[in-house]
């Protein structure tokens, strides 16, 4: 339960730490990035857990979007 509640406020935290935009543009959802890099999206939430990648920016429904690169 605290690593859920741990989590849950990492992403609230980083939520305030990048720009938070209004349309998509070149950035992806977590489902497409794990397509675009050929893992799974739990590798995806890993990688941003551990701080290893960051998202680029959330949408206005709190999805993390990233970069394609």
């Amino acid at each position: 339960m605290f690593r859920i509640l741990n989590r849950s406020m990492k992403i609230a935290i980083n939520m305030f730490e990048v720009e938070t935009i209004d349309s998509q543009g070149d950035l992806l959802t977590i489902s497409k990035c794990a397509k675009h890099k050929g893992v799974p999206t739990s590798t995806i939430r890993y990688w941003v857990e551990i701080g290893k990648i960051k998202p680029r920016s959330y949408a206005n429904a709190g999805y993390m979007l990233f970069a394609k690169d």
